[in-house]
């Protein structure tokens, strides 16, 4: 993988230069190799520069430099994100979908795709401003294509309104920090709108979050396209943001051994005693669960390494969970899908 440091050139740009060099005065020349801009890459040797490669721009770019994506005119934004070893979970957060500004109401297509040990896609959400009830989980009907994210009165534009485009491709240029045109067009379609909640998003919907876990050390990418099929220049428009594998908090508590298919068959079963993770997303206290965060369990407390609940209804303690009404000493269900909880309730 590709090393940044800085260097000097004797031209305006990569392009146009003669040589790469390690001082100012441009008397000591570089090391022999390759050496990209973001936009060409050139070998170098003993004499100097030699021409340009046709060559994409950098495909990968470490977790750890925090890249935001935010489109701003119609366009297919791509970035690869490089994980590092550690254990965990992956944060993934898309923010500005339900603003007052209208240009925040734009609809937008997400497609995250995995490597390796990594989940081969993502596509499923859940958000902070969720009523907490019922229908928790944020998602379009097949991962196999972009998933497109809108408001339910959606400022549209003639490329949405059509059903479908053709949408300029934007890599990231770590010269200029910012996504620019590789020259590239992409054919899309729209059609995988959500249906979770198929009314659009609403105004209290806020961020939408999910968390994926990595339980391998190895430094996998996840692929991400943005699509933005309607363009504009102000600003509050919807962003993308990929974290580093980090820690959850994990404790001892209490879980039925088996997944139910209701509610009652959940609170008649028994509980045992289960390493349980807190994925927060409207809680704000470590290990009280709400509606809409995520839960995962852990055969080692401290590893790093999680699993998904089954989906369907589990019963636990109360007092890991605070909309239960009943308190501490009592039992509640809730129901887990893809991981996300909903329907807590008093056993």
């Amino acid at each position: 993988m590709a090393e940044y440091n800085s260097f000097f050139m004797d031209g305006a740009n990569l392009e146009s230069s003669t040589g790469v060099f390690t001082t100012s005065d441009l008397t000591t020349l570089a090391a022999n190799g390759y050496y990209s801009d973001g936009l060409v890459t050139r070998r170098q040797d003993s004499s100097g520069l030699l021409p340009v490669i046709a060559c994409p721009a950098c495909d990968e770019f470490s977790c750890e430099q925090n890249i935001t994506i935010q489109p701003v005119v119609a366009s297919a934004c791509k970035i690869n994100y490089k994980m590092n070893a550690n254990l965990g979970a992956v944060k993934i957060t898309i923010s500005g979908m339900t603003q007052l500004n209208p240009h925040s109401k734009r609809p937008t297509g997400i497609f995250i795709k995995g490597t390796g040990a990594l989940p081969p896609a993502v596509n499923s959400f859940s958000s902070v401003g969720i009523s907490g009830a019922t229908d928790n989980v944020i998602t379009a009907p097949s991962d196999t294509v972009p998933s497109y994210f809108f408001n339910n009165t959606p400022t549209g534009c003639a490329n949405w309104t059509a059903g479908a485009a053709e949408l300029p491709e934007y890599k990231y240029n770590p010269n200029t920090q910012a996504f620019e045109p590789t020259g590239d067009l992409d054919s899309y379609t729209f059609t995988n709108q959500l249906t979770s909640p198929v009314a659009g998003l609403n105004l209290t919907t806020g961020t939408i979050i999910t968390y994926v876990p990595k339980s391998d050390v190895a430094q996998d990418v996840f692929q991400v396209s943005v699509i933005y099929p309607c363009g504009n220049v102000v600003q509050n428009r919807p962003t993308v943001n990929v974290e580093c594998p980090t820690s959850l908090y994990d404790f001892n508590g209490s879980l039925t051994l088996t997944v139910q298919t209701t509610a009652n068959n959940a609170c008649g079963e028994g509980l045992g005693s289960r390493k349980l993770v807190h994925g927060k997303v409207r809680g704000t206290v470590d290990g009280q669960f709400k509606n809409g965060d995520y839960i995962f369990t852990t055969n080692t407390l401290g590893s790093g390494v999680y699993t998904k609940l089954d989906d369907g209804y589990w019963q636990s303690l109360a007092s890991f969970f605070p909309e239960a009404t009943q308190g501490n000493l009592f039992k509640c269900s809730f129901k887990s899908t893809d991981g996300v909880i909903s329907d807590v309730a008093d056993c």
